[in-house]
């Protein structure tokens, strides 16, 4: 007995729950710091670099994911270096760049008075060969979902940037910043042709287990 009841709340599920689908859409914004990326192709040590990006979330939409990457970088010289990567409040659309403190692996971002931003990463000996670097956002299990948290806080201002402070010096181009928003579907109303036939299946169902009872 509870077997057929179960098998019928089931078949009541799933025609219901077809009549009551949702379409969620993906979209994708890229950006990138002058002409496919290569408004940022030299980072010098004696520099730090701040890339602001004027975007604001589309109604109804939702941030989804966010990665930034290059497509190709190298190291100048074989020697010890680091990549800074920070995201920025407030930065002045475009790029900018200002005079680099000179101490060895000094990070401009975290250590110059440049606060509030949010540290994203450091990349450690980039060889001197071009390889691809790329970043998602909390993609380390100790963040905890703050980076994307942090994106969603400077963007509601319409305004966020990409923080670089390069150590050592770097040839790189194909640049990009790439963020992904969800939009839900909007659950439509059951029509009454579709509640109708749900209610007769069941009632086919019914039927179907008095007789097998009687």
């Amino acid at each position: 007995m509870n077997r057929i009841v179960t098998i019928s709340a089931l078949v009541f599920l799933a025609m219901t729950g077809s009549a009551l689908a949702t379409v969620s859409t993906i979209y994708e914004y890229n950006f990138t710091p002058g002409a496919n990326g290569n408004g940022l192709s030299d980072l010098n040590h004696d520099k730090y670099y701040k890339w602001g990006i004027n975007w604001s979330l589309p109604q109804g939409q939702d941030l989804l994911d966010a990665t930034f990457s290059v497509e190709k970088i190298k190291n100048w010289r074989t020697e010890t270096n680091y990549l800074y990567l920070h995201l920025l409040p407030d930065a002045t659309a475009g790029v900018t760049s200002y005079g680099d403190n000179q101490n060895t692996f000094y990070d401009n971002f975290l250590n110059g008075g440049n606060l509030p931003n949010k540290h994203l990463h450091t990349w450690q000996n980039i060889p001197a060969t071009y390889i691809p670097l790329t970043y998602a956002f909390d993609s380390d299990p100790n963040d905890n979902g703050t980076e994307m948290a942090a994106l969603a806080t400077y963007v509601a201002n319409g305004n966020f940037g990409i923080g670089l402070d390069p150590d050592c010096y770097y040839s790189d181009s194909g640049m990009k910043f790439q963020i992904r928003t969800i939009e839900y579907g909007t659950p439509p109303v059951p029509e009454p042709l579709t509640i109708v036939g749900a209610m007769m299946g069941l009632g086919g169902i019914g039927g179907y287990i008095r007789r097998r009872l009687a």
